[in-house]
C-alpha cells in the first residue's frame, strides 16, 4: 500500500470519526425531543379527555375546583393566591419532566424490565394525580402545557434539523464505510498501476461525497429556518382570522 492511500484512508477514517461524533449528538437530540413531543401529547389527550368526559358528566361536573392540595393548604391558612397560581403552574410542568426523566432512565434496563418500570412509576404517578391533584384548573393547566411543549420540542426539532442531521450524517458514514470495503476488494492483489487507478478513483468519490454532503447541509439549514418561519407566519395569519 503505497503513502499516498495510507494518507487517503486516514484522511476518509478522520472524516468519518467527525461525522460519527455529530451523528450521535444529533440522533440524541432527535431522540429527546422526540420522547419529550410524545409524553406532551400523551399527557395533553389524557388531561382533554378528562375535562371533556366533565363536561359530559353534567353541569357541576365531577371534578372540583380546587385540587386536594389546595384545600388542606387552604384549610390550614398557609395558603395565599400567588401560591395557588405557583401550584398550578409548577405541578404539571414537573410532573411533565418527571415521567420524561422516568422513561429515560428505565430505558438503560435490559429486555421487558424497561416497560414494566416505566409503566409501574406510571401507575404511582397516575394515582397521585388522581388522589392529590384532580381538579379542573389542574387539568386545564396539563393540557396548555402539553400543546406548550408539543409545539417547542417539534419545533427545535424542525427548526435546527435534528432528525435531518442525524439521517444525512448517517448516511454518510454507510457510504464511506461502502467506499472502503469496495476500495479494499478492488486492490487486493493488483498491480501496483491497478492500485494508484483505484487510489484516484476512491479520491474523487470521497471529494465527491463531502461535496454532496456540504450542499445538502446548507441546503436543509435554510429548508428547515424558511419552513418554520413559513409555518409561524401562517399560524399567525390563522389566529386573526
Amino acid at each position: 500500500m503505497s503513502s499516498n492511500n495510507s494518507l487517503l484512508l486516514d484522511k476518509i477514517n478522520s472524516f468519518k470519526k467527525d461525522i460519527e461524533k455529530v451523528e450521535k449528538k444529533n440522533h440524541k437530540k432527535h431522540i429527546t425531543t422526540r420522547r419529550l413531543s410524545l409524553i406532551s401529547l400523551a399527557g395533553f389527550l389524557f388531561s382533554f379527555t378528562v375535562l371533556s368526559l366533565n363536561q359530559l358528566y353534567g353541569d357541576k361536573g365531577f371534578l372540583s375546583n380546587d385540587c386536594l392540595l389546595i384545600q388542606l393548604l387552604e384549610n390550614g391558612e398557609i395558603i395565599t393566591d400567588f401560591m395557588t397560581t405557583l401550584i398550578v403552574i409548577t405541578i404539571p410542568a414537573t410532573l411533565y419532566l418527571i415521567v420524561f426523566s422516568l422513561y429515560e432512565s428505565t430505558k438503560n434496563e435490559p429486555g421487558n424490565q424497561n416497560n414494566v418500570k416505566f409503566y409501574l412509576y406510571l401507575f404511582v404517578i397516575f394515582s397521585l394525580v388522581i388522589t392529590t391533584f384532580s381538579s379542573a384548573l389542574f387539568f386545564m393547566a396539563m393540557c396548555s402545557f402539553g400543546v406548550t411543549l408539543l409545539v417547542l420540542n417539534y419545533g427545535a426539532n424542525r427548526y435546527y434539523g435534528y432528525t435531518k442531521a442525524w439521517v444525512r450524517n448517517r448516511a454518510v458514514r454507510f457510504h464511506i464505510d461502502k467506499m472502503i470495503s469496495e476500495h479494499e476488494l478492488n486492490v487486493f492483489g493488483k498491480a501496483r498501476f491497478m492500485v494508484e487507478i483505484e487510489e484516484q478513483s476512491l479520491q474523487k468519490k470521497f471529494y465527491a461525497l463531502v461535496d454532496k454532503n456540504i450542499d445538502q447541509q446548507q441546503t436543509d439549514i435554510v429548508g428547515d429556518h424558511i419552513s418554520v418561519g413559513d409555518a409561524t407566519v401562517s399560524w399567525i395569519k390563522g389566529l386573526k382570522k
